[in-house]
């Protein structure tokens, strides 16, 4: 078991994103984990848990969405994920969906020539 700050709660929630983002690749090291696109290759969002919320870097401009706040993250990862929404608790599960779902198809934008 990795994610060493995340709760039993907090995985919870990420185990539901993973049900529903059941398309898209899944990663975790002992500090975040990563949704990656399978049709891209390309990694769309980052998770940041600890006990009690999850933050979610996304590809999104902070002006898409207005949960969404910019990243406090240096400059090279804002320019990846310049967005970050938190996940505080069962009821920002939906919002949360959708974000990740737009951070993916913007990562579209970025498909490699195949």
């Amino acid at each position: 078991m990795k994610l060493l700050l995340a709760s039993p709660v907090t995985r919870i929630w990420i185990a539901r994103l993973r049900e529903i983002l059941n398309h898209a690749d899944y990663r975790e090291t002992e500090s975040y984990a990563a949704f990656r696109s399978l049709e891209t290759g390309r990694d769309f969002a980052y998770l940041n848990p600890d006990k009690a919320s999850i933050r979610l870097f996304l590809r999104l401009a902070p002006a898409d969405h207005a949960d969404l706040l910019p990243t406090p993250a240096n400059v090279l990862w804002a320019k990846r994920f310049p967005s970050v929404y938190t996940i505080r608790g069962l009821a920002d599960l939906p919002k949360a969906e959708l974000l990740l779902r737009r951070s993916m198809e913007v990562g579209l934008d970025d498909k490699q020539p195949g």
